[in-house]
C-alpha cells in the first residue's frame, strides 16, 4: 500500500532513490557531451576558419562592405583647442578655437573651426581670424578660409576671402579679392603679400587707395612700406585730386610720420602725364612736394594749353602761385609765332612770359635776336631787350613779301 521509507524521505527532507538516480544521470549526461560535443564544436569552427580565406579570394565583396584602415581609428579631434606656436623669433604666439579635427593620422595637419590667432610683431600684436582654417603643426603654416579678417596694433583692417600666414617665416599671402581700411585710407586689390618682418604690405593686381586728398590707382601693384611711410605703385600708376591727375608708369609716394598721414612729397617715372584745369604736361620723370607746392619735371617735357605748346628739358611748376618756369632748349609755339631761348618764365598773375639767354622770336619769315624777351599773352606784344653787361644788342632780320612783275612773289 504505502512504502514508508518513501514517507520518511518526504517528511524528513531526503529524496527518494529514484530520484537519485535521475540526476546521477543527467549529470552523466551533460559531462559525456562535453567530453565528446565540445571537441566536435571546435573541430567545426577550426575548418571554417581555413575555409574562409578561400571563400574572400572567390567572392568580391569590396562593393558591399568597407573596412576601415587602422589608421582612420587614430586620427585626432579636441574641443576647445588652444596651439602654441613659435616665430624664428621664438615669439609665441597662440591660435585657438571651437574644435579640431586631424585630416590624416600623423600628418600633423588639423583642420580648425572659428580659428583665432595673435600674432606678435615688434610693435604689438596681429590679430587674425576666420570660419576655418588649416593648421600644419609640422610647417607652422595657418590657412584660413571664409572671412578672413586681420587687424594690426594700429588698428588696420584687412578682410579677404581666402588667406595663408607663415609663422616661421613671419609672411602672410592671399590671391582672392582684399579691402583693408587704415591710416593709408581704404584699398583695395586683387590680392596681397605681407611680410610682417619688413612691414610692408604689397596689394597685387588693379589696386586703389582712396583718401581724404585723393585716390591712387595702379594695375600691377602697389607696396606700402609702413616703416619708411612710402607707398609706390606701378604700372599705369594715377594719382587723381579733384580734376588734377598724375599718371605714371611708377609713382612713389612719400607721407609724414605719425597717426595721421600727410603727403610730403610725391616722384613720378615713365611716361609721366599731369593733367589740370590749365592744360597737360609730359615728361619722363615728376617730382612734386607737397610742403613747397612746387612740381618738377625732367626730360622731353611738353606742356600744352590753349595758348600753344611749350617744350623744354626741365620744368618746375609752383602750384601756390601758379608760376611756371623752363629750363634748356625752351621752345615756345603759338598761333604768333615761336619763341626759343634757354630759359622762360610764366607768370599767371599778369599772363605774361620772361625768356631769358639766347632768346629768338619767329614770325613768319621775320626773325629777332636777343638776352630778354617779355611777351604779354594778352595783346600778343612782345619786347626784346639786350643785357648792357655782356654788351649785347638787340638784332633783327625782317622780310617783305612783294609781287614781281611775273606775278609772282619775292623776298627783299
Amino acid at each position: 500500500m504505502f512504502d514508508s521509507k518513501k514517507i520518511d524521505a518526504y517528511f524528513e527532507g531526503h529524496k527518494s532513490l529514484v530520484a537519485r538516480k535521475d540526476v546521477a544521470k543527467q549529470r552523466f549526461n551533460w559531462s559525456r557531451f562535453v567530453k565528446l560535443g565540445f571537441p566536435c564544436f571546435a573541430a567545426a569552427i577550426f575548418g571554417v576558419m581555413m575555409v574562409l580565406p578561400n571563400i574572400r579570394k572567390s567572392v568580391d565583396i569590396s562593393d558591399k562592405i568597407t573596412l576601415p584602415h587602422k589608421s582612420e581609428m587614430e586620427k585626432l579631434h579636441a574641443e576647445q583647442v588652444v596651439l602654441n606656436v613659435t616665430d624664428k623669433k621664438n615669439r609665441v604666439n597662440q591660435v585657438w578655437a571651437d574644435n579640431m579635427d586631424e585630416l590624416e593620422a600623423g600628418s600633423g595637419e588639423i583642420k580648425i573651426n572659428n580659428p583665432h590667432a595673435e600674432v606678435n610683431s615688434d610693435s604689438g600684436v596681429i590679430n587674425i581670424s576666420a570660419d576655418i582654417g588649416f593648421m600644419n603643426q609640422n610647417t607652422k603654416v595657418l590657412r584660413l578660409e571664409e572671412n578672413v579678417k586681420v587687424v594690426d596694433e594700429k588698428n588696420n583692417t584687412i578682410q579677404t576671402s581666402k588667406a595663408t600666414y607663415d609663422f616661421e617665416n613671419e609672411y602672410g599671402f592671399g590671391d582672392e579679392s582684399v579691402y583693408a581700411e587704415g591710416d593709408w585710407g581704404n584699398l583695395s586689390a586683387q590680392g596681397f603679400n605681407f611680410d610682417k618682418n619688413a612691414e610692408i604690405l604689397v596689394l597685387l593686381g588693379n589696386s586703389e587707395i582712396n583718401t581724404e586728398k585723393g585716390v591712387l590707382t595702379a594695375e600691377k601693384e602697389t607696396q606700402i612700406f609702413q616703416k619708411e611711410n612710402k607707398v609706390i605703385s606701378i604700372g599705369n600708376a594715377e594719382v587723381k585730386q579733384n580734376e588734377k591727375s598724375l599718371k605714371a608708369d611708377k609713382i612713389v609716394n612719400y607721407f609724414s610720420s605719425g597717426d595721421k598721414k600727410e603727403l610730403v612729397k610725391t616722384e613720378a617715372f615713365g611716361k609721366v602725364k599731369v593733367i589740370s584745369e590749365k592744360g597737360t604736361a609730359l615728361a619722363d620723370k615728376a617730382i612734386y612736394r607737397a610742403d613747397t607746392g612746387a612740381a618738377e619735371l625732367f626730360g622731353n617735357v611738353v606742356i600744352t594749353s590753349e595758348k600753344g605748346v611749350a617744350k623744354s628739358d626741365k620744368a618746375v611748376y609752383q602750384a601756390n602761385t601758379g608760376v611756371a618756369e623752363m629750363f634748356g632748349n625752351v621752345v615756345i609755339t603759338s598761333e604768333k609765332g615761336v619763341a626759343k631761348s634757354s630759359r622762360a618764365v610764366y607768370n599767371p598773375k599778369d599772363n605774361t612770359v620772361d625768356l631769358y639767354d639766347n632768346v629768338v622770336l619767329e614770325q613768319g619769315d621775320n626773325f629777332m635776336y636777343g638776352q630778354h624777351a617779355h611777351t604779354d599773352l594778352n595783346t600778343s606784344i612782345s619786347t626784346m631787350t639786350a643785357d648792357k653787361n655782356k654788351g649785347t644788342r638787340v638784332s633783327g632780320i625782317f622780310y617783305s613779301k612783294r609781287k614781281a612783275d611775273n606775278g609772282k612773289k619775292t623776298d627783299k
